[in-house]
């Protein structure tokens, strides 16, 4: 039979046993929560790392959560790029001869040669699907033209699209609007252009317009 004290000196034994589990729980969840502590800042060191390198660096020192804001504006901007590129494409027929696929090449090369986004390069290329006159090998030509263009006035390359797709829809009307800004044409170049277009030559009357863009 038990005696008092042998229950108080169990209890005590049994209290003291929880005692030492309870902490040897508590200091294995404290280093469980270091290492998970540990795990998330190296993942978000690794985010922010990726994210800073698609951004060419300029998100250092930015909070994970205005990383991933970002990382979710330029993702929505690029899908809205590619759609309206693709709804250009349709509208058209592909009139310019080339897929979408081939114009996001196109667009990587330029913008690798420029300090243009391919984001900027499609929202041009978009810009002048729409002058359906703009086909083949003058097209990469009217866009370079549209880069050249925006770079020389400070505008952007878009904007510079579409002063360069209007001037290539009807070149006679166009070789007067780029005149206004400052290209120069020589009055042999203007009648050519007028005779080739009368005749029904736009394409080598595009020809002299972007040779005229290019030599400038």
């Amino acid at each position: 039979m038990a005696t008092a004290g042998s229950i108080v000196l169990d209890l005590l034994m049994r209290t003291g046993s929880f005692e030492t589990d309870v902490a040897r729980a508590s200091r294995v969840s404290q280093k469980r929560l270091k290492e998970i502590e540990k795990q998330a800042q190296e993942t978000a060191a690794a985010v922010t790392r990726s994210l800073s390198n698609l951004f060419s660096g300029a998100l250092f020192g930015v909070g994970v959560g205005t990383v991933f804001a970002k990382f979710i504006e330029e993702s929505k901007n690029a899908q809205n790029e590619q759609a309206q590129l693709a709804a250009a494409l349709k509208s058209t027929g592909e009139a310019a001869g080339y897929s979408i696929s081939q114009l996001n090449k196109m667009a990587a090369e330029f913008s690798g040669a420029s300090v243009f986004s391919e984001g900027d390069i499609n929202r041009a290329q978009t810009r002048l699907l729409s002058y359906t006159g703009i086909v083949g090998e003058e097209f990469p030509r009217a866009l370079q033209a549209a880069i050249d263009t925006a770079t020389r006035m400070g505008m952007t390359v878009e904007q510079a699209a579409e002063t360069v797709g209007r001037a290539l829809d009807v070149p006679s009307a166009g070789l007067s609007a780029l005149s206004k800004q400052g290209f120069r044409f020589t009055e042999d170049q203007k009648k050519l252009v007028e005779q080739l277009e009368k005749t029904g030559k736009t394409a080598e009357a595009q020809g002299i317009i972007l040779s005229a863009l290019e030599s400038s």
